[in-house]
């Protein structure tokens, strides 16, 4: 069984693992380290290293178990939906239902499972920074979509382009919108997000809006694209998000907040959007990645990518009647 880690440190520079395996005793040192060498275990939102020095105020979280050894994933043969490509990058529409790397639930059938098929010299597309045992699950890899989202996605092919992408998405030189088909209608039809976000105190798997000094900063803009209502006069709506930030599930949090939760959303929902979601037999999250627009290191200006709108989703929006 898992011991769950919130922590505010307020010691005296001590090692991160020597600090954590004498408070969690019932867990030995070596069990510590692989689980902060497995990502288990962050220090400020950030994974660090066994021998990191922990400051005072300093925040850890996660969880110690006993952790499995991480092994390096193995090729499959899966399609892609591919946008574009060339030597330094490759761009996909990624499908729903698809993981992008590997973890303890999910060991195979990834889209580095499949890029690793198709560019088996995408293993070498990392940082020399960071654990060796997480970095060999993502290579390439420069930002995320959750399973259930789908849309565009920019892999670095290289070392020199997974630097060079990391250092855009990092300095917030990326525009990424997005398109959520939601229970409800926003107050505003269009308007800005300013929250903090962090790891949900009871669930580690969701997240939360916290005070300034306890989060990450994450921005949203929306704007309401159409309206809708079905037979019962529920409403709906379908927004575009252009997002700032690219915080975990920041999307989902900021819909919630805005009174409009996603539909077919199972974390972040109300009772009303889960009957509404269920009753329209709507089963995945519709949210979906429509454009990024980034420069990438072979062009002299940004380009877009684009992907166009699953058919489920549209399928979803067709079931409902257009308010002008």
């Amino acid at each position: 069984m898992d011991d769950l880690i919130d922590i505010k440190y307020n010691g005296a520079r001590e090692r991160l693992d020597k600090y954590l395996s004498d408070k969690f005793f019932r867990f030995s040192r070596e069990d510590v380290k692989k689980a902060i060498a497995a990502g288990k275990i962050t220090v400020n939102d950030e994974t660090k290293k066994p021998s990191y020095r922990l400051s005072k105020n300093d925040k850890i979280v996660g969880r110690i178990g006993f952790v499995k050894t991480v092994s390096e994933p193995l090729a499959e043969k899966i399609n892609l939906n591919i946008i574009f490509e060339d030597d330094e990058v490759v761009v996909i529409d990624k499908a729903v239902g698809m993981v992008v790397h590997p973890s303890d639930n999910n060991e195979s059938g990834t889209l580095v499972n499949a890029l690793l098929n198709k560019y088996p010299q995408i293993k070498l597309a990392v940082s020399s920074a960071g654990d060796k045992a997480i970095k060999s699950q993502r290579p390439g890899i420069v930002h995320r979509l959750d399973k259930e989202t789908s849309g565009v996605m920019i892999i670095a092919k290289t070392k020199d382009s997974f630097l060079y992408l990391s250092k855009k998405f990092k300095n917030r030189e990326v525009s990424k919108k997005y398109l959520a088909l939601c229970f409800g209608w926003p107050k505003e039809d269009k308007g800005e997000i300013n929250s903090f976000l962090a790891r949900h105190n009871s669930d580690r798997k969701k997240m939360s809006e916290v005070d300034e000094d306890k989060g990450k900063l994450a921005i949203s803009k929306y704007k309401v694209v159409n309206t809708y209502k079905d037979e019962k006069g529920e409403k709906y709506s379908l927004i575009e998000f252009d997002i700032r930030t690219g915080r975990t599930h920041q999307i989902r949090v900021h819909a919630k907040s805005l009174g409009v939760p996603i539909l077919g959303d199972k974390k972040y929902f109300t009772k009303l959007s889960k009957i509404a979601s269920k009753e329209n037999k709507i089963e995945r999250q519709l949210l979906h990645s429509k454009e990024l627009t980034i420069q990438i290191s072979t062009s002299k200006t940004p380009k877009i990518f684009i992907a166009e709108t699953p058919k489920n989703f549209l399928e979803s929006i067709d079931k409902f009647l257009a308010v002008k």
